[in-house]
């Protein structure tokens, strides 16, 4: 063989191996992307996660406004028996005069403060206990304290109070506010109590 013919041999073969080399260079690899992950049973979850969430969010919220509401109606309720309790206990007691049924204008005064507090509670029962010192029969202090209960009922009814809310009852010389046998004692005695039931 001629040298000349191994030169173009040579020649051609180097192309050829050129070519390939080139030729396979320029191709990008070809790279097989991993199929995307299945995210649906994730979406899933998260939406009801969310769900949960929300339905926790408006528990909580319901919660929070039975709790407010239920606050409100025990303090509504706390004060009406803190202002029932005050309007009870402003209830004032009446004196009378030795052997005296008759009201005088300091009874009368006290009396009036008590039917404007009586108005205001028109559910109120009323229990008017009329009372003596111990001078006396029995028989005659029992009916005595009648007579001091009557005339403070008549009194609540003049002033139109409806008569059907207020009983009386006469406990004669039987429960003395003060013990003791002088005046200071029976003063307090003779007496009319206004009690609620």
């Amino acid at each position: 063989m001629r040298h000349k013919d191994i030169a173009v041999i040579t020649f051609i073969l180097s192309v050829f191996i050129l070519s390939l080399f080139i030729g396979c260079a320029s191709q990008e690899p070809i790279v097989e992307e991993p199929p995307p992950p299945d995210t649906t049973g994730q979406a899933e979850q998260i939406a009801q996660e969310k769900a949960e969430l929300a339905e926790q969010t408006r528990q909580d919220s319901i919660r929070a406004v039975e709790n407010a509401e239920r606050l409100r109606l025990e303090e509504e309720a706390r004060k009406e028996a803190e202002a029932e309790k005050l309007a009870r206990e402003s209830l004032k007691t009446v004196y009378f005069a030795f052997d005296r049924s008759a009201l005088d204008n300091t009874a009368k005064t006290d009396l009036q403060s008590n039917a404007e507090t009586i108005r205001s509670h028109d559910s109120w029962k009323i229990l008017v206990q009329g009372h003596c010192d111990e001078r006396g029969s029995t028989e005659y202090n029992l009916a005595l304290g009648e007579r001091r209960a009557s005339s403070v009922k008549k009194y609540y009814t003049d002033y139109g109070i409806d008569g059907a809310m207020i009983e009386i009852s006469s406990y004669g010389e039987e429960r003395p506010e003060v013990k003791g046998s002088n005046e200071a004692a029976w003063a307090k005695n003779r007496r009319a109590v206004t009690v609620i039931r």
